[in-house]
């Protein structure tokens, strides 16, 4: 059988059963091997559920607050990730977490956890430093359910591991009526599992039960004298998801500036909405014409995968339609070549059958794209087939583009290979389809630019954690523009503005692009002269400094922005050549580079503000929401409240949004007073 019962999972989305699986495949012999291996006690594991995945490594169960398997994680030489479609949740022991006084203790991994079972302590593993925004929102659901008198997290001793573990801590601080400690692992250990591997060195016998306890009741004693902390500390020293910042529109080439500017101003949304689209629209059409040259053996090409999240009705449609008009038109106008040519070749079949010429049959003409919004993977692979400068896709729906990733897998999970087939499109790398019902295609350089637009809300349900560990969340440069108040305006889009964007627009695509011996692509390399050189490697060395000590997710995102700034630099150099702005065709300067750095660092700091909104739990998504519908209003009474929204309505609602108007002032999102003395009014704080 092939690893978890690959094939019967994609008809059946039950992890449940796939974990029981590959429980039963773990025999006591394999199940004291793997004990063995980790330095826990057998016990421990088979408490947890762990089982072998049927390929050579070993797996567990991952499990939401109530305690529903929702995930399988597997551990093999590969390194460790999860099976395709689950959840990231938390590992327990249902029966040793729900009984007993004891203080829960809250550790990284499955196999910490196992460790920390192994020395008789109530242990919760969440999957990762500082958990996922679901094992979040699941471990406040669980401990809301089981009441611990007291909860420990307990950090890696590494940076990762310590941030990952304050995180953690002022996550429940607040949230849960339990005090929280926050403390390292005891006696210098890097883990949990670390220290119970040092004690089975200096003579504990883990077959031992009692003198394991009796160990754990020693650290149980180090821990809980480790300091409480508060919602308040929290704020002082868990870093705080960046504010919205403005999107540099001063950074892109002048006819492009000039585009966002006055299409933001006409439609009323923010420049954030336009700018990531027109960057994309941009890319486009260099495609493979152009690469810039970072070394000797390091090309970045010109290709975004740019994703704008945005509520409904909030203008991100129209946005998308005004930024790529240039692309379309000339997607439009290649289409029609073709149907001219096809026309003819229709003839021509036709005197050749007439005929009877033994001659071969003349070859169908190729169909040039430049712009789809068909996100299905065998139908780009083909118009990339006859598109050697590649493809804009513009997505008005991200979420069909995401939702695509299961069409093979029955729409039940999302196996890794779906997800990561897209990826060679993102470095324009070698693309091979072999599937059996469509016809089998090479292409040498597919290269696929990604304008999409999403909800927040289906954003959150539409990744899972597949997306994180394949590198597809990395690699999307995303947006969370504000939503200004609208108010009518006749203004619209001048023609002189639209024209020169559609100018510009028009000469990039014109941009020559070499071919090789069987017409496959070769990009111009523009190397960096002296002062972008020094500017590229001050902002490499800054960013790899800034690695260390970053959770995973954070750590890939920033790794793709890496060559993500050079990108950025070679659209905006080319962009000001075609915009006339008086630039070296053959190299990058200094002040594009730099341009280039400052959006990257800006959508750094997007996708920070993003990846904290989804690791919210439900009572930061609640009172996030609450306070952006009270700014739309202004000041606001909690009577007003329990009239106009529904979770304030019936008995009751007027105390609840008493107490709701509370936990904001108490945040400082506004104040309270009472100008008449008796009703309660708060206003908020501006955004």
């Amino acid at each position: 059988m092939g690893r978890l019962g690959r094939g019967s999972a994609r008809r059946k989305r039950d992890f449940g059963r796939l974990a029981h699986e590959a429980a039963d495949r773990l025999d006591d012999d394999a199940l004291q091997e793997l004990a063995d291996s980790l330095n826990v006690a057998p016990e421990a594991l088979e408490a947890l559920g762990f089982g072998d995945d049927g390929a050579g490594g070993y797996a567990w169960p991952e499990r939401d607050g109530a305690g529903a398997v929702v995930g399988v994680g597997v551990r093999d030489s590969n390194g460790k990730r999860c099976y395709p479609g689950s959840k990231r949740g938390l590992i327990f022991d249902a029966a040793t977490v729900e009984d007993g006084d004891d203080p829960l203790i809250i550790v990284e991994g499955g196999s910490d956890c196992a460790a920390g079972l192994s020395l008789g302590l109530r242990a919760v593993g969440i999957p990762q430093a500082g958990g996922t925004g679901d094992s979040l929102r699941w471990l406040c659901e669980l401990l809301g359910r089981i009441k611990p008198t007291s909860v420990i997290v307990v950090g890696d001793a590494d940076s990762a591991g310590e941030r990952g573990a304050a995180k953690v801590a002022h996550h429940l601080a607040g949230r849960i009526k339990a005090p929280v400690h926050l403390a390292p692992t005891p006696r210098d250990a890097s883990d949990l599992r670390d220290l119970l591997g040092r004690m089975h060195a200096e003579g504990l016998d883990l077959a031992d039960a009692e003198g394991r306890q009796k160990c754990g009741a020693d650290v149980l004693d180090e821990l809980v004298a480790a300091p409480v902390v508060s919602r308040d500390d929290g704020d002082e020293d868990e870093p705080e998801a960046p504010a919205w910042g403005p999107f540099p529109t001063d950074a892109l080439p002048r006819a492009a500036a000039d585009m966002v500017r006055h299409s933001a101003a006409s439609m009323q949304v923010d420049e954030g909405m336009v700018g990531p689209l027109v960057l994309t629209t941009i890319s486009a059409a260099i495609g493979n014409s152009r690469v810039v040259q970072l070394s000797s053996s390091w090309c970045e090409p010109a290709i975004l995968w740019t994703a704008v999240v945005a509520p409904s009705g909030t203008g991100k449609s129209p946005a998308l339609e005004m930024a790529t008009r240039p692309a379309e038109q000339r997607d439009g106008e290649s289409f029609d070549v073709y149907e001219e040519l096809r026309k003819e070749h229709e003839a021509a079949l036709i005197e050749h059958k007439r005929s009877r010429s033994k001659l071969a049959a003349p070859d169908p003409p190729p169909c040039e794209r430049f712009v789809t919004n068909d996100t299905t993977f065998e139908a780009l692979a083909a118009m990339l087939s006859e598109s050697p400068r590649g493809l804009l896709l513009a997505c008005d729906e991200l979420a069909s583009w995401l939702g695509g990733f299961t069409r093979y897998s029955g729409g039940n999970g999302r196996p890794a290979s779906e997800s990561s087939r897209w990826l060679p499109m993102h470095r324009a790398g070698p693309l091979k389809v072999d599937r059996k019902t469509s016809k089998r295609l090479r292409i040498k350089r597919a290269a696929l630019n990604i304008a999409g637009l999403i909800q927040p809300g289906v954003l959150a349900t539409a990744l899972n954690a597949t997306d994180f560990d394949s590198g597809l969340v990395a690699r999307l440069l995303m947006a969370m523009p504000p939503t200004p108040a609208r108010k009518w305006s006749p203004r619209g889009l001048s023609a002189a503005v639209a024209g020169a964007y559609a100018a510009m627009i028009g000469r990039l695509y014109a941009l020559d692009m070499p071919e090789g011996e069987r017409g496959e692509p070769l990009p111009r390399e523009l190397p960096l002269d002296d002062e972008a050189g020094r500017v590229w490697a001050d902002y490499y060395d800054a960013l790899n400094a800034d690695l260390a000590g970053q959770d995973d997710q954070t750590r890939a995102m920033l790794s793709k922005l890496e060559g993500g700034a050079a990108r950025l630099a070679l659209v905006i150099h080319l962009g000001r050549l075609a915009g006339g702005e008086g630039v070296a065709p053959d190299r990058i300067d200094g002040e594009s580079m730099r341009r280039g750095v400052a959006l990257a660092i800006w959508f750094r700091r997007e996708a920070e503000r993003i990846y904290a909104r989804l690791a919210e739990g439900p009572e930061d998504a609640e009172q996030r929401e609450l306070i952006r519908w009270i700014r739309a209003r202004g000041c606001v009474t909690p009577r007003e409240l329990a009239r106009t929204l529904a979770r304030f309505a019936g008995k009751g609602g007027s105390d609840k949004a008493k107490e709701a108007l509370g936990e904001l002032a108490k945040a400082g999102l506004g104040t309270i007073e009472y100008p008449d003395g008796r009703t309660m009014t708060f206003t908020p704080e501006p955004a």
